[in-house]
């Protein structure tokens, strides 16, 4: 409530609450809400908005948290309410919603579409939350652009749309929201180049003269005076708009295109745009001398061009003439002074209106949520708002159409609010007392027919003059009683007027323009011109219109935009918002009862209320009902035969039979209140529902998953079975008759796919073939055979490929001091051995020689080499002794043994931590005797000694490290030489 004003009685919120309701009462309880600051009220579900004139706080976050989620009436009248339920209906209910603001030019439908929107934006949830809050975004801004280039200020409203506007938003099963849609129909192009007296141009213009921003002015080569631009100075004063900042305005703006998607080049291309629009209407012309037209002032021709990307040799002569006839044949017709005006401005409205769907569509392309996935059908939310119904000082072409709109939705309200539920109540049997209802149909049918309609014979008029428009209406329209004419006794009436009585108000239309309005198509002159323009906006634009020879009038286009409107509002379900302007001079919190009273009597006001106090508005037919609220009765749970019987049985169990009436086909409920009464019931048993399809849809699951899970068991024993089978199949069809094979069967492939779980029979399987044909192949020979083949099998294994003679063809002896010493030496070579092996717990003698051992001093030392089960032992002397620094060495102690690859005796032993020993075996005694019997010995006992075959061999000589190197190998006797 504002300082010094009175405090008021509220009076009622809802009108079906008013008793004996009458006209007179209806605008009582509106005046004593208005002038207490209430201007909203409700007639049911509709919602029912006076204009205050002045800012309310009645708006922000604060007061979206009342509604969010709240039914239709639990909080006072507001758009919030009437958004909520739209939302609730079309995610819950998955009912498509259609929200249609209605009412007079003036009458604040541009601010209810936009709190709406607003509040709409601010509840949608996601679980996608970045891409929903972008799509949010982009709808917010999109009303921003929206605004600016295509609302103007008119005497009536300082924000007026002039255009229809369908914003549609999408939302899928999951009630996530999945993008927008805004279709744009019937921009008032006309105010582009001309307008009323006390009206403006689009808003955009005033922004960009405003926008104090130096540089662009000065690139788009304008002036921040407005009133020195003939296409803005038509309307006359005022060029601005109280308590407008146009600059913050302008940045506005320029922040919603960005937001929007258009790049910071894609402004500039914009605001070309409208200063080319601009200085086009500065471009005047005169006749010529031979009386066709000529422009006067080509300097300002030349910025229209440079603007639009164009060349002045092919925009000057399409400003002043056309071609008619076939592109070959074509004749050049040039204009007179008249014509030239009306093409220059066909040109500027032309270039706006393509403007405007150019940033529709982009918009349309960026409100899209590819990031989102859609689930399921979509269900869809429009918000309509439409031009108000107008009187202007001239009232032409662009009043009749948007008069004309108005009425057919006025009527479309009617029969969905008012006269088809009436209808319907007395075909389903419902006991039902009629109320007469004031009808414009006559007025629709007058002007809207398709072949008789005023518009209908508008369209047709192609050629000829605007008074044969006045001669076919009056053949067509003479015996309605809304019409009226000069040819029907209206002698105030000019020849080229007629005029409709639209409730309680007489308009005149003067026919004057109406057939240049309506074929108000651009020259293909200028259309070819345009696509072949260097910026990619305008080319864009105008591409691919340059091929089509064929475009659509106005009326046509107007035709189609209405039967849009009429599928919208019978195919979704309608909640209205219906607008009133309290008084014609916009001032705050005034009521002037003349005006409301007759917007009263057209919007059947009185007779909405009491359609609404006696009827069930709300009907749905008995199976939708019952498949949808069938979970919420145990009756009707989980199928029920008849549906009748199941509706009722639901409405009984939750005691609102008197709340609804059963019809024949369809069940009547009271209000939206026991809509959501029956949504909030049935999210309350769906968890129980949803918990009891669970554990039947699991049961069924589990079972067919352990049926599975046996036929694949069985599947795959089957399977396993059968590979075995057949893996040893092969393997028996493989190794038949392997013993009479000269290989015994060593060439045979073994298979190289098997089941995993015989890998280790497998392997079994080749380690007993393995030894049968070993046992196979030594049975030939004797045990000192076998144990010889044994000894150089070993040696093989070592030396093979690594050494070039290792003894394999040569006699291996074993123990040849014990062979080859005379009797008396071979006699202490005895006691010593058996003194070593008692002390020693030793074994045999596998191997013995005679060598010759690499000393300190670089000198070959003779002595003896014994290799035992256990021990490798170095002897010297006559008495066969182990010295002090040649103590016995066990295998372990021995880290590898190095070898030359050529056909020389000689060898390093590595030791452990004593000096490596290096020998030779003179004579021929080979070497490879040595490792096959060390290796055989070692193996016996767990030792694998690495054999190493090298042309060099480092080695420790007393502590210190030497580099052995082989020069001569055939030698009886080795020579050992210091290297230089």
């Amino acid at each position: 409530m504002k300082a010094g004003r009175r405090k008021m009685p509220e009076g009622l919120p809802d009108f079906t609450q008013v008793n004996n309701l009458t006209l007179d009462t209806f605008i009582l309880n509106l005046k004593m809400r208005y002038e207490s600051e209430q201007i909203y009220s409700y007639i049911g579900e509709s919602l029912i908005s006076v204009n205050p004139y002045e800012e309310m706080k009645i708006f922000g976050d604060d007061v979206i948290e009342e509604y969010k989620g709240r039914e239709l009436f639990q909080s006072p009248p507001h758009p919030y309410s009437i958004a909520d339920a739209a939302y609730q209906m079309s995610t819950k209910a998955r009912d498509d919603q259609c929200i249609v603001v209605t009412g007079e030019s003036g009458s604040g439908k541009t601010e209810i579409l936009k709190c709406m929107m607003l509040y709409l934006t601010k509840i949608m949830v996601s679980s996608v939350a970045i891409e929903t809050q972008r799509v949010k975004n982009l709808l917010v801004h999109s009303n921003v652009l929206l605004e600016a280039f295509g609302n103007a200020r008119t005497k009536r409203n300082n924000n007026s749309s002039r255009f229809l506007r369908c914003t549609q938003l999408e939302f899928d099963f999951l009630s996530q929201p999945v993008g927008g849609i805004i279709s744009a129909f019937m921009l008032e192009k006309d105010r582009v180049v001309t307008q009323q007296k006390g009206d403006r141009n689009f808003h955009i213009f005033y922004r960009l003269l405003g926008s104090q921003d130096a540089p662009l002015l000065k690139q788009l080569q304008l002036t921040s005076v407005v009133q020195s631009y003939n296409y803005l100075a038509e309307g006359g004063e005022p060029f601005s708009i109280k308590g407008i900042v146009e600059k913050d305005l302008y940045s506005n703006t320029r922040e919603a295109l960005s937001c929007v998607g258009f790049h910071e080049k894609e402004h500039i291309e914009v605001f070309k745009i409208l200063a080319a629009i601009l200085h086009l209407g500065q471009v005047h012309f005169d006749k010529s001398e031979t009386d066709d037209a000529r422009v006067t002032n080509m300097n300002n021709v030349t910025p229209v061009a440079n603007l639009l990307g164009l060349r002045m040799d092919e925009l000057v002569p399409a400003l002043l003439g056309k071609s008619t006839g076939p592109k070959r044949d074509a004749a050049k017709i040039k204009f007179a002074k008249e014509q030239a005006y009306n093409n220059r401005d066909t040109l500027a409205r032309s270039l706006y209106a393509h403007l405007f769907q150019w940033i529709v569509k982009r918009i349309n392309e960026n409100t899209s949520s590819p990031g989102i996935k859609i689930t399921g059908k979509c269900t869809k939310l429009c918000l309509l708002d439409i031009y108000g119904f107008e009187v202007a000082e001239s009232n032409e072409l662009e009043q009749l159409c948007i008069n004309y709109c108005s009425e057919n939705l006025q009527q479309a309200f009617i029969a969905s609010v008012l006269t088809e539920p009436q209808q319907e109540y007395l075909r389903e049997g419902i006991p039902w007392i009629n109320i007469d209802i004031n009808d414009n149909e006559l007025i629709v049918k007058m002007i809207g027919e398709p072949t008789r309609g005023i518009l209908s014979i508008i369209n047709d008029i192609t050629d000829g003059n605007d008074e044969d428009i006045i001669t076919q209406t009056d053949k067509s329209c003479i015996v309605n009683p809304h019409y009226r004419s000069n040819a029907t006794g209206d002698q105030s009436l000019q020849r080229n007027e007629f005029m409709i009585k639209h409730y309680d108000i007489d308009i005149v239309y003067s026919t004057k323009g109406f057939i240049a309005k309506n074929t108000d198509a651009l020259s293909m002159e200028l259309i070819r011109v345009l696509s072949t323009s260097k910026a990619g906006s305008i080319k864009e634009m105008w591409l691919a219109q340059s091929t089509d020879t064929k475009q659509n009038t106005f009326i046509t286009d107007f035709k189609s935009a209405v039967n849009k409107i009429n599928e919208l509002t019978t195919t979704m379900s309608p909640l209205y918002v219906r607008c009133i302007r309290p008084n014609s001079s916009k001032f705050p919190m005034k009521m002037v009862d003349s005006i409301v009273e007759h917007q009263a009597k057209f919007m059947n006001f009185v007779e909405h209320v009491k359609v609404r106090k006696s009827g069930f508005p709300i009907r749905q037919k008995y199976d939708k009902f019952v498949q949808r609220y069938k979970c919420i009765c145990p009756i009707t749970w989980p199928e029920v035969k008849n549906t009748k019987e199941g509706t009722i049985s639901i409405m009984d169990h939750l005691s609102l039979k008197d709340e609804c009436r059963f019809g024949k086909s369809m069940i009547f409920l009271k209000d939206t209140n026991l809509i959501i009464t029956l949504e909030g019931r049935r999210l309350l048993v769906l968890p129980r529902m949803a918990t009891t399809i669970q554990t039947i849809w699991r049961k069924h699951y589990a079972q067919r998953l352990v049926k599975r899970m046996r036929a694949v068991y069985t599947i795959m024993a089957w399977y396993k079975k059968n590979k075995l089978r057949n893996y040893f199949s092969h393997i028996f069809k493989a190794f038949k008759g392997v013993a009479k094979k000269k290989d015994l069967g060593y060439s045979i492939e073994w298979p190289s796919e098997y089941p995993p779980a015989i890998k280790r029979g497998v392997e079994y399987m080749k380690k007993i073939h393995f030894t049968w044909r070993a046992k196979k192949l030594q049975a030939p020979f004797s045990p000192e055979q076998i144990k010889m083949i044994r000894l150089k099998g070993a040696a093989h294994t070592a030396l093979y490929g690594a050494k070039s003679d290792w003894g394999l063809h040569h006699p291996w002896q074993g123990d040849l001091l014990g062979k080859e010493l005379n009797p008396k030496i071979l006699t202490k070579y005895t006691q010593s051995i058996l003194k070593l092996k008692s002390s020693l717990q030793d074994g045999n003698v596998i191997w013995s020689a005679s060598i010759i051992r690499l000393t300190s001093s670089m000198k070959g030392e003779e002595m003896y080499l014994v290799l035992t089960d256990k021990y490798l032992y170095r002897l010297e002397g006559s008495k066969f002794e182990v010295k002090k620094k040649s103590q016995p060495l066990t295998f372990d102690k021995i880290p590898h043994i190095s070898l030359f690859p050529g056909p020389d005796q000689a060898a390093v032993l590595h030791l452990d931590k004593a000096g490596d020993f290096a020998f030779f075996i003179p004579g021929e005694r080979c070497i490879g005797e040595f490792i096959g019997n060390y290796i055989v010995a070692a193996k016996k006992l767990n030792i694998h000694t690495p054999i190493d075959v090298s042309s060099k061999i480092n080695f420790n000589l007393d502590g210190k490290m030497k580099e052995l190197v082989l020069v001569e190998s055939n030698v009886p006797k080795p020579v050992f030489h210091k290297g230089v």
